[in-house]
């Protein structure tokens, strides 16, 4: 039920960046944040999916780096890259 709520808040919230954006109104909040934590908590969110259609997701973070930017805007886009990439494999 957790893991639906997230799945079911991340569409809610990706629909309003939409509207955000053809209005001009999507502000970026730069911060420092760690890309392998991100990347993991991305692959966390779609584990069970890919499990479902038994696709592994294996992730080979070598060091730590941290980034400039928006912690948000960069969960989203690797949670949409990694929801795209489950939706649209084959099974196994």
């Amino acid at each position: 039920i957790e893991r639906n709520a997230r799945i079911q808040l991340r569409l809610i919230e990706d629909l309003l960046d939409v509207s955000r954006i053809i209005s001009g109104k999507l502000r970026l909040e730069f911060d420092r944040l760690d890309l392998a934590e991100a990347v993991h908590r991305a692959v966390d969110t779609v584990r069970l999916p890919a499990e479902a259609k038994s696709i592994p997701v294996l992730t080979d973070i070598q060091d730590q780096p941290t980034i400039v930017g928006d912690p948000a805007r960069l969960s989203q886009v690797l949670w949409n890259l990694l929801n795209n990439a489950v939706k649209f494999t084959p099974e196994g």
